[in-house]
């Protein structure tokens, strides 16, 4: 359906970006001004988890980063970019 063809759609446009940590940061950024409605902020709770989640993954913190960071750019590589659409799905505005 009409879902599926927007999840692919914003996987390949995160993927011809490249760079996964700058989609976090757009998408971080650009979040909290889409004029969506959610009067229970079910949807603005999901989508600022899937948020989070995704930060995590891409912190450099983590011993992950410190010990193996070719290892964290494949997680982000497959994290991040499944998060942008899930964003998508929860925020986008209706017309």
């Amino acid at each position: 359906g009409s879902s599926g063809r927007d999840v692919e759609r914003i996987l390949r446009a995160v993927e011809a970006v490249g760079d996964h940590s700058k989609t976090l940061d757009v998408l971080f950024l650009n979040v909290p001004s889409v004029p969506y409605v959610d009067p229970t902020l079910d949807r603005n709770h999901a989508a600022h988890e899937w948020l989070s989640s995704a930060d995590v993954y891409r912190s450099h913190k983590t011993s992950a980063a410190m010990n193996n960071g070719g290892e964290m750019q494949a997680v982000q590589k497959f994290h991040i970019p499944p998060c942008a659409a899930a964003v998508h799905l929860l925020c986008r505005v209706e017309t």
